[in-house]
């Protein structure tokens, strides 16, 4: 059945014609490279060489490629929070749909105001001793508990949950819910701070977000999550962003991680797995040390029984020679007594019999 209306679709273009169609908008309203002022922000460099970052102001901000043959010419590569004028080419990225800059030039302005901020800030802090080395608490081998502060939504708690249950399972770990970003975020990030230090199980602190830009970051450097890590009795691991992002967190903290994934190796420098083989080592050693030391004091009572052998035999037979030199002595004295007693005797036999012989005589002459 035919429709009564006229099919409105029967001149709609593909998405395809559309963003060629805009292409060409753009490659006719400038057909030239054009200076654009504003704020980097989102900065990010890749193994290729390219960077890939964002251009803003107060109103609005737009997508910018920076290509490795273009990124070599310059004296120093985009910074985040840089105020500048880029000279470049506006085109359309087709793939998304997305206007972005083709940077061929840039000339550095000043510093944007939040970084011109976050710079005055951390000199202040520096000038304080607040990132002294001195002051900073050595990180637990192996804590008996961790607290992590981050955000619930997201990778970044997922990341570290899963990394430390592969290193070492048997901790406990508390999530401190906080809000990575946003208004109110710095004050609630501190509070959650302060609450797991107040937390005996826990011995150590990690502070983590995903990455982002300068802005996005910025609660980690405002002042209520500054003092609560430097007021935190317990070590705290700051793994906020990647190792290109910064914040003043970062040099508060007693150990700055490059990721929150390696916040979580960080808190545990020494896994199960490590900690079991020290301890087969450690029992191994000590069975090996037992036994050396039972086989040398069985050597040692060898050594002791055969010296007291010998000289029981030698006090046995120096006994022995004296008993028979006693015995001989005696056998000798005794004869020689004997001998006495005998020759005596004789003498008292012969004087008896000459007495009995003489009376006898008498008798004989009455």
């Amino acid at each position: 059945m035919e429709s009564d209306f006229p099919d409105e679709t029967a001149a709609a273009v593909t998405v395809s014609d559309l963003l060629h169609e805009i292409h060409g908008m753009l490659a006719s309203a400038w057909p030239a490279d054009i200076w654009v002022l504003g704020e980097f922000s989102n900065v990010r460099s890749y193994p290729s060489g390219h960077f890939y970052m964002t251009l803003k102001d107060e109103d609005g901000e737009v997508s910018c490629v920076l290509f490795k043959g273009d990124a070599a010419r310059l004296r120093q590569p985009p910074a985040e929070g840089v105020a500048v004028a880029v000279r470049a080419r506006p085109e359309l990225y087709a793939k998304k749909g997305q206007m972005q800059l083709i940077i061929r030039e840039i000339r550095i302005q000043g510093q944007g105001r939040l970084h011109e901020e976050y710079l005055r800030r951390k000199e202040e802090l520096r000038r304080h001793g607040w990132f002294d080395e001195a002051r900073k608490q050595p990180i637990p081998r192996v804590p008996r508990g961790i607290g992590v502060v981050a955000s619930a939504e997201g990778a970044v708690w997922k990341d570290i949950r899963t990394t430390l249950a592969q290193r070492f399972a048997n901790i406990p770990v508390k999530l401190y819910r906080a809000p990575a970003q946003g208004e109110g975020a710095a004050a609630k990030i501190g509070a959650q701070i302060a609450r797991a230090d107040a937390d005996p199980a826990c011995e150590v602190i990690l502070v983590c977000r995903g990455g982002g830009s300068f802005e996005d970051l910025w609660a980690y450097s405002e002042a209520s999550v500054v003092k609560a890590i430097h007021a935190s009795a317990t070590p705290v691991i700051a793994g906020i962003g990647h190792d290109s992002d910064e914040s003043l967190a970062d040099h508060v903290a007693d150990l700055r991680a490059a990721t929150p994934t390696a916040a979580a190796v960080a808190a545990t420098a020494v896994t199960r797995a490590e900690l079991l083989d020290a301890c087969a080592g450690l029992r191994e050693r000590l069975g090996k040390g037992a036994r050396g030391c039972v086989a040398a004091q069985a050597d040692r009572l060898n050594r002791q029984g055969n010296e007291l052998r010998h000289a029981v035999r030698e006090t046995v037979s120096d006994v022995q020679m004296r008993l028979d030199r006693l015995e001989y002595e005696l056998d000798k004295g005794v004869a020689e007594r004997l001998a006495q007693a005998g020759a005596r005797l004789r003498e008292l036999g012969h004087g008896l019999g000459a007495a009995v012989r003489r009376l006898l005589d008498r008798l004989r002459g009455l």
